[in-house]
C-alpha cells in the first residue's frame, strides 16, 4: 500500500512541476485546490490521500484523468490525454485525436480526409 501512495505522490510533483514549468510550488497548488499546504504536502510526499473531491480539483488542474491520478494502468482516454500532453496539443486538437482514436476505420479513413483537405486549403491561404 505504502508504494502506491508514493507512486501517486510522484505522479502528482512530475505534473506540478510540468504543468507549470516548475513555476507552481506547493503551497501555489494548495491554496488552487483548497486544502492547506501541510495537507498537499502529505499528498505528494505519499504519506496521506486526497479525498475524491480533491482529486476532482487535481485532475480539473492537471487536465488529466483521476485514473491518470490515482497511478491506475492507461486507458484508450489516458493514452489519448498522454499523447496530446506529448504533443502540446490544446483541447480542440485533442477532440480531434480523440474522434480519431475513437473512430471505425470508415470514420477514421473520413476524419483524414477532410483534416487533409482542410490543411491543404489552409495552407494555400497562408502562402496568399
Amino acid at each position: 500500500m505504502e508504494d502506491i501512495k508514493l507512486k501517486r505522490g510522484k505522479i502528482l510533483k512530475d505534473l506540478r512541476s510540468k504543468y507549470s514549468g516548475g513555476r507552481l510550488n506547493q503551497s501555489d497548488v494548495a491554496k488552487i485546490i483548497g486544502v492547506s499546504v501541510q495537507a498537499y504536502q502529505k499528498y505528494e510526499y505519499g504519506t496521506a490521500e486526497p479525498t475524491f473531491d480533491t482529486l476532482c480539483k487535481l485532475a480539473d488542474l492537471y487536465d488529466v484523468s483521476i485514473d491518470r491520478l490515482l497511478g491506475r494502468d492507461e486507458s484508450r482516454s489516458d493514452y489519448i490525454q498522454r499523447l496530446a500532453d506529448e504533443q502540446g496539443l490544446d483541447s480542440s486538437q485533442r477532440s480531434l485525436l480523440a474522434a480519431f482514436c475513437y473512430s471505425d476505420e470508415a470514420g477514421r479513413d473520413k476524419l483524414m480526409k477532410a483534416l487533409m483537405e482542410v490543411y491543404g486549403h489552409k495552407k494555400k491561404n497562408d502562402e496568399t
